[in-house]
C-alpha cells in the first residue's frame, strides 16, 4: 500500500506543473518514519509478583508523511501501520494501515488559518494535550482548529463532536473505549517580555451519561503556565483547576500544580528540579470526584516511564499524585546523550489499611523510580535509544489498583532498545 501511494505521489509531482499558475510556489514533500522497539518487561505499568516471568516483545511503527503546501493552503496526510511482531498471521491478506493525521489547512487571512480533520493537538509541556509519541499509535483528535499566529502571540480554538455511527435521529456516542463526545478548547500563548512568557489553556470535555444518552456531562479545566528565562536558567510555574461533572455524573472539583527549575551551565550538562501535584479522591466511594484528570496528556514523559501513575490516576479510585523529580542530561559531543531521571511517587489523598479492627493511615509515598536513557544520533535521520528503568515500591502500593496481585518487595523493571529512521524521501518545489 505504501509503495502504490508513493508511486501516485511521484507521478503527481511530474504532472503538477501542467496546472500552470495555480501551483506557483507550491511544495510537495514526503518523509518516512520507521520505528521498531524491542522491550523487556517485568513490572511495566503494574507490580510484579515473586513468580512473575520476564516478558519480551517487539513492536514497530511505520509512517509515510505527505505534505502539499502552496500560498494560503496546506494538506497533510500521514499513513500509519502499527503492529506487534507475530500478533497476526503474516499470510493474512487483510490490510491494517490507518491514517494517523489527515487534514487540510486553508488560510483565512494573513494571521488566521483553520485546520480541519484528524490531527495532533499538542500544547505547552503536553501535560493536558499531547502527541503521546511514546505510544506507537500516538494520539490524535478529529477536530476543527482555528489558529491565529503573529509575532510573539498564538491563539487556538478547537472544537470536536464525536459519534459512534451515522444516525437518522438523535445523537449517541457509545464506543467500546473511554473518550469525549464533545470537546471545546482555547489556547493562548504570548510573550509578556523578553524573559517572561504566558500560556493559558481553557477547555471543556463532555462525556455522554452511561444511562441517559441525551445527557452529556461536562468538566471544565482552566489555568496556565508562566515561564521565566534568564541566561542559563529557566523557571516555570503552572496551576489548573477543574470543575463540573465526570462521565458518571458525579460532581467534580480538582486541581493540578507544578513548579520546575532548569539550569544549564554548559552545553554538556542540564539539571531539572521540580514537583507536580494532582489532587486525589480521599473517599472514592462518595458522590464527589476530586481526582485531577488529564486524559489527553502525556504521563509517560512526566511522572516516570514505568507508567505507574498513568494507570493510577485514570481510575475512579484516583488517589492523586505528588511527584518531586530530578532530571539530569549529559551530552558527549554532538552524537551522544545520557539522561537520568529520579521520581518520588506519592498519593495526594490519604489511604488507609485495616489493622487491629481500626483504619490505620498508610504512608503517602509508595515508590521511587529511576530511569536511565542513552541516545545515539548516528546521522541526521537515524536515532538509537537504549533505556533501563527500575521502581522500588513500599507497602502502600499493595493497597492501590496498580499493586493488585503483586508483591511490594519486588522491583518493577523495564528495558528497551528503539531505533528511529526519519529520512526525507523527496521534496519537489514549483516556482521560486
Amino acid at each position: 500500500m505504501y509503495v502504490r501511494l508513493l508511486f501516485l505521489v511521484i507521478i503527481f509531482s511530474f504532472l503538477n506543473p501542467l496546472y500552470g499558475q495555480e501551483t506557483e510556489n507550491s511544495v510537495l514533500a514526503a518523509d518516512l518514519e520507521f520505528r521498531p522497539r524491542s522491550e523487556l518487561r517485568r513490572g511495566f505499568r503494574g507490580l510484579p509478583a515473586q513468580d512473575s516471568k520476564w516478558a519480551f516483545l517487539t513492536s514497530q511503527r511505520a509512517r509515510l508523511n505527505l505534505t502539499y503546501e502552496r500560498p494560503g493552503f496546506l494538506v497533510k496526510t500521514s499513513l500509519q501501520d502499527i503492529r506487534l511482531w507475530g500478533e497476526e498471521d503474516t499470510r493474512n491478506a487483510r490490510g491494517w494501515a490507518q491514517f494517523f493525521e489527515m487534514y487540510v489547512q486553508p488560510d483565512l487571512s494573513d494571521t488566521w488559518s483553520v485546520r480541519i480533520g484528524r490531527q495532533m493537538v499538542s500544547y505547552d509541556n503536553e501535560r493536558l494535550f499531547a502527541r503521546n509519541n511514546w505510544r506507537q499509535a500516538g494520539g490524535q483528535h478529529d477536530a476543527v482548529r482555528f489558529m491565529h499566529r503573529r509575532d510573539g502571540f498564538e491563539m487556538d480554538f478547537v472544537g470536536a463532536f464525536n459519534q459512534s455511527e451515522s444516525r437518522s435521529f438523535g445523537t449517541a456516542y457509545t464506543p467500546n473505549f473511554e473518550f469525549y463526545k464533545v470537546l471545546l478548547a482555547h489556547l493562548l500563548t504570548t510573550d509578556l517580555s523578553d524573559q517572561v512568557a504566558l500560556t493559558l489553556i481553557n477547555f471543556g470535555d463532555g462525556y455522554q451519561d452511561p444511562v441517559d444518552q441525551s445527557d452529556t456531562h461536562f468538566k471544565w479545566t482552566h489555568g496556565g503556565r508562566l515561564r521565566y528565562a534568564q541566561h542559563n536558567i529557566l523557571l516555570t510555574g503552572a496551576a489548573y483547576y477543574q470543575h463540573g461533572k465526570v462521565a458518571t455524573g458525579a460532581d467534580h472539583n480538582a486541581y493540578y500544580l507544578e513548579v520546575e527549575g532548569e539550569w544549564q551551565p554548559t552545553q554538556q550538562y542540564r539539571l531539572k528540579l521540580g514537583v507536580q501535584m494532582l489532587s486525589g479522591d480521599a473517599d472514592p466511594t462518595d458522590k464527589e470526584s476530586r481526582g485531577f484528570l488529564a486524559q489527553y496528556g502525556a504521563f509517560h514523559r512526566h511522572n516516570g516511564q514505568l507508567d505507574f501513575t498513568e494507570r493510577l490516576v485514570r481510575t475512579r479510585q484516583n488517589p492523586g499524585l505528588q511527584n518531586p523529580y530530578l532530571i539530569q542530561d549529559f551530552w558527549f559531543g554532538e552524537k551522544y546523550q545520557f539522561s537520568w531521571e529520579n521520581h518520588l511517587l506519592a498519593t495526594e489523598a490519604q489511604r488507609t489499611k485495616r489493622a487491629g479492627g481500626a483504619e490505620v493511615p498508610l504512608d503517602k509515598l509508595y515508590a521511587w523510580e529511576n530511569d536511565f536513557h542513552f541516545f545515539y544520533q548516528a546521522n541526521a535521520y537515524t536515532r538509537v535509544e537504549l533505556a533501563y528503568m527500575f521502581l522500588i515500591s513500599g507497602e502502600t502500593v499493595a493497597f492501590l489498583p496498580i499493586g493488585a496481585g503483586g508483591d511490594s518487595g519486588e522491583w518493577s523493571q523495564f528495558a528497551y532498545l528503539q531505533v528511529t529512521w526519519t529520512p526525507e524521501l523527496f521534496r519537489w518545489r514549483h516556482g521560486k
